[in-house]
């Protein structure tokens, strides 16, 4: 099967797009081989769908909404829903030169019978003309049954962008 999406709607300002692929998940796992414990990679095998409604009020500002059904073959997860709530913020500059990008989320997440409430953050910052930024993502729970419960997770990435 091919990865595939297409626009049901795709207006000035309004897009609304559907999808469906096969997803991989791998995972390290310990056996017992030959009487010796062993690490092997698992894989898990999943079909999903997706539902992506956006609205641009600029070229710099939207809101959309993002949901994805998965359904798994194998052992482990066999229902994930993911519905996110989001929107973005582009090129607020800070000087004339510096800006910043943000994009602030909720969502919600169940796997099975487990699930929870977060918020994310997704922060640029950079400099006009020039290949790399750096940026942040902030992920908060509110309330999980998801484990592991990592009440906060972050991290920092430099990017390289391609001209």
């Amino acid at each position: 099967m091919v990865p595939s999406t297409a626009a049901l709607v795709e207006k000035e300002r309004f897009t609304f797009r559907i999808g469906a692929h096969p997803a991989l998940n791998f995972r390290t796992v310990n056996v017992i081989r030959n009487g010796k414990s062993e690490e092997i990679i698992e894989t898990r095998r999943y079909i999903a769908a997706e539902l992506a409604p956006n609205y641009q009020f600029s070229d710099n500002m939207g809101v959309g909404m993002y949901y994805l059904y998965g359904r798994g073959f194998d052992e482990g997860v066999k229902q994930t829903h993911f519905l996110t709530i989001n929107s973005y913020f582009n090129n607020l500059h800070i000087t004339q030169d510096l800006y910043f990008d943000i994009s602030p989320q909720v969502y919600y997440l169940r796997t099975d019978d487990q699930e929870g409430f977060y918020v994310v953050g997704f922060i640029t910052f950079g400099k006009e003309g020039f290949p790399l930024s750096i940026s942040t993502i902030l992920n908060k729970a509110i309330e999980t049954e998801i484990v592991p419960e990592d009440d906060f997770v972050w991290n920092v990435s430099l990017v390289y962008s391609f001209p």
